[in-house]
This record gives structure tokens, sequence and C-alpha cells, in this order.
């Protein structure tokens, strides 16, 4: 999963604040993982327990002629807390921000990530998955099934600042190889990929901001499909072509905020083609007639709109939004043929959706707390299946669908006690989703759970924090059909964190603007120049609950299930060093 110990902020956008990523509906979380205001120094996190598993976290700042650089290294790996479930993981990162000018700042970053002999044990059926949860399937191991990525990111970011003028210049370049040996074969994919955006942003004196923009972007796959040898490729080929995707995007946002109502209103349009090369040709195991043969995608187009408004009572705000999305299908879920043979499928169609959304947040005393509801309108739904239990997962679309709900968080903070701080989170989630055209009209979707509930209890006294999370998710289908499911399950987790000095002054930065202090949400933290080392203890699954967390939706031969790690123990330290 995703490493918090990098992240400095962490942002969600919604609605036309989304679109400039393309995504109104469903929203854009956005990871920051450099902030300029960081204090130079060195900070260690490592840990190890349960499973062999074992993760060093180290980030190094320092100071520039008008900048700074920062070195990020992330070590990880475990024996698996399943049979044949080991992987090792590294990532290694260097960003750079400099001032040119008053107005000119720089950015740039170089990444590698790499899963290093990812092992992969198998998804289970349920009977397996009762009597024997942690095992692995025979086939999976006996052909070293399998992942290996290697990826490299090289980005650039100029930003250009005048009074209420804003312009930037994003660009990237990825190289991504995988290597995937599978019980049905062995895929090599050698990805080249980039993107180039362009924003400008002007606030009138009327404090309407505007933003307009333009997005380039390229990607060429050169996918190779073998037989799989014990977890090396044969020469029988099975698949071998490249396939080529070009998207042009723009997209404005016009907002006014004024003390009562806050208005924002943006459109985004889409424009993609996508190209097979067949390449078979060149293993000589076609006939002449295919020789240099091309398919070509029709192209998509789109148009996203997206509005919203914030109404500002004297105890709570009134919001609601209407979103739309438009998800093309991807380049592997294209090339996966239900019939076989090369090129992509040409039945698949992007999956649509508009979203209407209304609720209130507010702060009352110490809570905290913001309630939605929505409904979205989906067409041409896209989901996986599986045609046999050792074969590929194919795609289709799946008509109309409907998703309904209701999403409530709260959250209480008492710190009147700079000795004894409590904080009291919850979130719950009731989701109706249905299909309501096609072959399951009015059967549940699959993989969303009708009813979940987060709770979250943190308690500082004096040198010890006291974390608990809880969550429980209700019964869940596994398939279109609706005739197997997953049960219920909830799981709970304790971390104990010690440190030196006093919590409140350590955890809680005062604002300057009120007399009130803000909880520091996504890393935003107090920076403390001074060094520290503080140990930490995590049980996680602490009632040692067997349950399946992820489904497998739509697996053949009823293998749904992935079993969640037991109750397991882990032991670290964070060290900081200015």
């Amino acid at each position: 999963g995703f490493n918090t110990f990098f992240s400095q902020s962490i942002q969600v956008y919604r609605g036309p604040a989304a679109l400039m990523w393309g995504n109104g509906s469903g929203g854009v979380i956005h990871v920051n993982t450099f902030d300029p205001a960081e204090n130079e120094g060195i900070q260690i996190h490592s840990f190890a327990g349960d499973h062999r598993s074992k993760r060093t976290d180290i980030s190094v700042v320092k100071n520039i002629t008008k900048g700074k650089l920062k070195y990020m290294l992330s070590t990880e790996s475990t024996d698996g807390y399943r049979e044949y479930a080991s992987s090792q993981k590294i990532q290694m990162t260097v960003q750079q921000i400099q001032l040119f000018s008053e107005k000119w700042i720089r950015k740039h970053k170089i990444r590698y990530a790499g899963l290093l002999n990812s092992d992969n044990p198998g998804t289970l059926d349920l009977n397996t998955f009762n009597n024997d949860p942690f095992s692995a399937r025979d086939l999976f191991v006996s052909r070293n099934a399998g992942k290996t990525t290697h990826d490299l990111l090289l980005a650039e970011t100029l930003l250009w600042i005048d009074g209420r003028n804003e312009f930037s210049l994003y660009s990237n370049y990825g190289v991504r190889s995988v290597d995937n040996p599978l019980p049905f074969a062995y895929i090599n994919l050698e990805r080249n990929s980039g993107a180039f955006t362009g924003t400008y942003k002007r606030v009138t004196p009327s404090l309407f901001e505007w933003l307009v923009g333009i997005e380039v972007g390229y990607q060429r796959d050169s996918r190779l499909e073998s037989t799989n040898d014990v977890g090396n490729p044969k020469n029988k080929i099975l698949l071998h072509q490249d396939e080529k995707l070009w998207s042009v995007s723009g997209f404005k946002k016009v907002s006014k905020t004024t003390q009562i109502i806050s208005f924002e209103a943006g459109i985004r349009g889409d424009y993609s083609q996508i190209q097979v090369e067949n390449l078979l040709h060149e293993q000589e195991i076609l006939p002449p007639i295919q020789k240099n043969s091309y398919i070509t995608k029709k192209p998509y187009f789109t148009i996203l709109p997206a509005i919203s408004f914030d109404y500002q009572f004297p105890w709570f705000n009134l919001y609601t939004n209407f979103q739309s999305a438009f998800d093309n299908p991807t380049l592997s879920e294209l090339s996966n043929l239900p019939l076989g043979g090369t090129g992509i499928n040409t039945q698949l169609k992007p999956e649509q959706t508009f979203a209407i959304e209304t609720g209130i947040r507010g702060v009352a005393n110490k809570l905290n707390y913001d309630i939605t509801f929505y409904h979205h309108f989906v067409s041409d739904i896209l989901l996986p299946y599986q045609l046999n239990s050792d074969g590929e997962y194919f795609f289709a679309n799946n008509g109309s669908a409907k998703l309904s709900g209701m999403e409530l968080w709260i959250d209480y903070l008492n710190m009147s006690n700079e000795d004894f701080i409590f904080e009291q989170g919850i979130s719950v989630s009731l989701t109706n989703s249905r299909f309501t055209s096609g072959e399951f009209n009015k059967a549940n979707i699959p993989g969303i759970a009708p009813f979940q509930v987060h709770l979250r209890s943190k308690l500082t006294v004096k040198w010890l924090i006291t974390e608990l999370t809880a969550q429980y998710r209700s019964q869940t289908f596994a398939n279109n059909e609706n005739t197997q499911s997953r049960d219920s399950y909830y799981r709970t987790d304790i971390k104990f964190l010690f440190f030196k000095g006093k919590g409140f002054e350590q955890r809680y930065s005062k604002s300057e603007s009120t007399d009130e202090f803000t909880y520091p949400i996504s890393g935003h933290e107090t920076k403390i120049s001074m060094p520290k080392i503080e140990p930490f203890i995590t049980i996680s699954n602490i009632t040692n609950q067997v349950f399946s967390e992820a489904l497998s939706v739509n697996a053949a031969s009823g293998r749904f299930y992935s079993p969640s790690m037991p109750r397991s123990i882990f032991i670290g330290l964070l060290l900081q060093l200015p």
C-alpha cells in the first residue's frame, strides 16, 4: 500500500477542482511528499515484526541556494502471512525545489520504484478459505506465479507567480518493465509514457478565480505473452503487439468565494486514440496476409461538466455538487481478448458517470462533522470476469447502474489539558448499488459493501500515545449474479507510541489567527528541530479474525477470496536528527 511516512500533505479534490485530473465524479487524491517548509535534517522510520517483515524509510532534507533538496529511500521485505507470498520492495526518490527569481520556481523529481520477486499464492474458493485460508494454490506455486516490476519516473515543474497571476508547466517521462509469470502464460510488458500539462490561473479584482489548462499524454506498451515454463518464458509466443495511446485534453474552471457563498464551475474535454500494431509476423508464426496489420480503435471524445455551490449558514455549510466522469478502458483491459488472438477488444466502451451530491458540514464546540447524500448514475459499467480459475481476467460493460447512499464523518477533539488529549473519530457509509439494465438488472453490484463503519480513538497521556482503530463491513456480493458473497467482518488494530516531551506541544500546532488549536491532519505536524527518538508497537488484527478483506470479483470456480493478515505484532522507532 501507500507509504504514509513520506506524505507531507494529502488533499482530496471533488467536482470542478478534480476536472484538472479528469475525474470530477470520483474525485482525486493528491499526495505531496515535499513541503518547502520542512526543516533540514534526517528522519529514519524502521520496524520489524511477524512474518519476517521489516521496513526502513529514510528521509534527508538539505538546504541549498534558494531552495531545498530531499532524498528518500524505502526498503521493505516480508515472507508473507500466506504460503508462497514473499516480496521485496525498494523505492528511491530525489526531489528539488529552487527559487530562480522572485517569480520563478523550479521543481524536479527522479524516482525509481522496484517490486522485486513478489510471489502470487492465488485466490481461494470458499471451502479452501474456510479450512485452510493461508494456503497457496499448487498450480501457482509450480508455475512460480508472481510479478517483478521496475519503474523510473522523471518529472519537471516550472511555476511562475506574479501577484494575481500564476502559470505552471509540468512534464514527466516514465519507463516501466513488468515480468509477470502466471499459470496460463508468462507476460512481459515494456512501457514508455509521457505527459505535459500547462495551466494558467488568474484572480480578478472582483475575486473571481479563473483556471485554464491543456494536457497531452502518450503511452506505448510493448506486450509479449508466451507460455510459462516454471517461471520462465518459453519460445512459443501467444501474443506480441505494440499498443499506442495518444490523448489531448483541455479544461477550464471558474470560482468565486464571498463571506456567504462559494461557487465553482468547470468543464473538460478529452480526446484519445488507441492503435495496435500486430508484430506476430516478426516471430514468423502468422500467415503472410497478416503482416503489418493494424487495428485502430475508434477515438474516444467526451465533454465533462461540473458545478458546485457552498452556502455559509451561521452554524454550518450547505453544499451541492453536480459532477461527471468518463473512464476509458485501460490498455491492459483492452488487450485481454475473450476469444484470443491479437489486437484489442473493440467491444469495450468507456464507463460514464453523472453524480449529484448534497450535504452539510460544520463545527460545533469540539465536534467537526460532515454528512453527504449522493446519487450516481453509471452507464456501461465496466467490471472484470474470468472464464476459468487458472486463466486471465477479461472485462465487459454490464449495462447501467445506480449508486445512492449516505456518508457521515464526525470527529471529536478534547485538548483542554496539555497532558491529556483525546480524539474520537467515526465514519459511516450506507450504499445501495444496483444494476438497472442488462443481464443482471436489479442485482447488487459486486465488491461494494452496503454498510461500513470506521472508528478511531487516540489518547495522549504525557509521554504515551495510544491509537485504536476498528472497521466493520457488511456482507458483500462477490459476483454479478449475487449467488456468492463475503461474510461481514470486523477488524481492530492498536498502536502505542512513546515519546519524550509533552504531547500537546509536539503533536499540535497553534493557529496564528485564532486562540484555538488546529489538529495536524495528513502530516501537518509541528516541525521539531531538536533530536528525538520515538519507539512504537503496533498490533494488527488484535482479535485474530479470519476474513477476506479483498474480493476477486467474478472470479471463476468461486475463487473470490484472499485472507487478511492474522494477528501480527510490529516493533519499530522513529528517529529524527537535525
